[in-house]
């Protein structure tokens, strides 16, 4: 062979080893044999290792692992599963998409996976059917709203998965979401917010968690202390429905104190409070006097109601006896100084027009009371015995 023809034929094998084929041998096709020994000069990937054959002087060809490339070292990323947290959600309504807020501390793309089918990997759940599964994007550190198309969901039960950047799945949340929809034509987004009565936001007229209607509300930002030992902050205020006490039929009446008491004549510890959020506290002081058996005193009937299986309901204070007040006549809500004036048309279906007991002490023998009707001027507070009768209406602080 020529010179010539010896560097062209250098040259092409040179160019076999560079390019390699869709079958992983460049050009020809060696062949193994025994002691690693090949026939022609390639290149191919082989599992565990990889082989390329080359040509040495010494001992013609022969295959050889591939050589590790000592610039360049390969380098392997650690794959962090997400996880996520979401809070049950119900969602209803007669529009479309919803939003479903997710709490999460990582970033991915959201699954909720309807049904039980299994679910190992990622294309377990795309390649269901799409009436089995919904998704959206989560943020890292925030709570995000996730919207759901109902043409995608059906109602029940999810398990929720997220899914990062390199497609691995979390496994599934601890809480499973509960989707409930009523579909529509119209398209609309709506952020699904807790009830009054679920811990949301309360306004004048709701339904508080206690089963009551809510009739105060704290200025905006502001709270209130409240509890037992006032060592509690609240911000609304809720009154026990009408007809509260099983078998009377509107507020029962009792005195302030039973015959039995020597509060008539003694004054009692703590009893004193009138500020909104010291009731529960007057309440709970009165009632520890002797003979204040169950339903023997307005204080004690009071803490006795359980509605929402809520145990802190109580005779109202001076102050919150006031808000009830303007309440009953669809006035507005105003400060602890501010009585029940202003007083037109008709009070409230279920409240009575006349005397109702504080759990606020005036003195040894004297406590506040209400009177809700304006024969004797607008709403007027005065002190009374304490064995004189008045209406008991509880009311609740959270």
């Amino acid at each position: 062979m020529s010179r010539l023809n010896r560097v062209v034929v250098a040259a092409v094998l040179a160019v076999g080893v560079m390019l390699p084929s869709a079958g992983g041998v460049v050009e020809a096709k060696p062949k193994p044999a025994p002691g690693r020994v090949c026939t022609k000069v390639g290149r191919v990937v082989l599992v565990p290792v990889p082989l390329v054959c080359k040509q040495t002087p010494q001992n013609g060809l022969r295959w050889r692992k591939t050589p590790t490339n000592s610039t360049s070292p390969s380098t392997s990323t650690a794959v962090v599963v997400p996880s996520v947290s979401l809070s049950p959600t119900f969602i209803t309504g007669g529009t479309f998409p919803k939003a479903v807020v997710v709490t999460s501390n990582v970033a991915g793309r959201v699954y909720f996976a309807e049904g039980g089918f299994p679910i190992n990997k990622l294309s377990d759940i795309t390649s269901a059917d799409v009436n089995r599964w919904a998704s959206g994007v989560v943020y890292a550190g925030v709570a995000t709203s996730v919207p759901i198309d109902v043409t995608a969901v059906l109602n029940g039960y999810y398990r929720v998965f997220v899914s990062n950047a390199e497609g691995l799945l979390s496994a599934p949340a601890t809480n499973i979401v509960t989707i409930s929809i009523t579909r529509a034509s119209t398209v609309a987004v709506t952020t699904v917010a807790s009830t009054c009565a679920a811990g949301g936001v309360c306004a004048v007229g709701d339904i508080g968690p206690g089963g009551g209607v809510v009739f105060y509300v704290e200025a905006s930002g502001d709270t209130f202390a409240c509890g037992a030992a006032l060592s509690s902050t609240c911000k609304y205020l809720e009154f026990a429905p009408a007809n509260w006490l099983t078998d009377i039929t509107g507020d029962p009446i009792r005195s302030w104190a039973t015959n039995v008491n020597s509060n008539w004549t003694t004054a009692v510890a703590g009893a004193d409070g009138s500020t909104i959020g010291a009731g529960y506290q007057n309440s709970l002081d009165t009632a520890n006097q002797t003979g204040n058996v169950a339903g023997s005193s307005a204080a004690v009937l009071a803490l006795s109601f359980r509605g929402g299986s809520k145990t802190d309901w109580h005779l109202p204070s001076k102050d919150e006896l006031n808000q009830l007040c303007r309440y009953a006549w669809t006035l507005a809500i105003s400060n602890t100084t501010t009585t029940c004036i202003g007083m037109s048309g008709s009070i409230r279906t279920g409240f009575s027009a006349d005397s109702y007991w504080s759990s606020s002490e005036f003195s040894a023998n004297f406590a506040w009371y209400q009177y809700f009707g304006d024969y004797y001027g607008d709403g007027l507070q005065d002190y009374s015995s304490k064995n004189g009768s008045a209406y008991v209406r509880p009311v609740r602080a959270f």
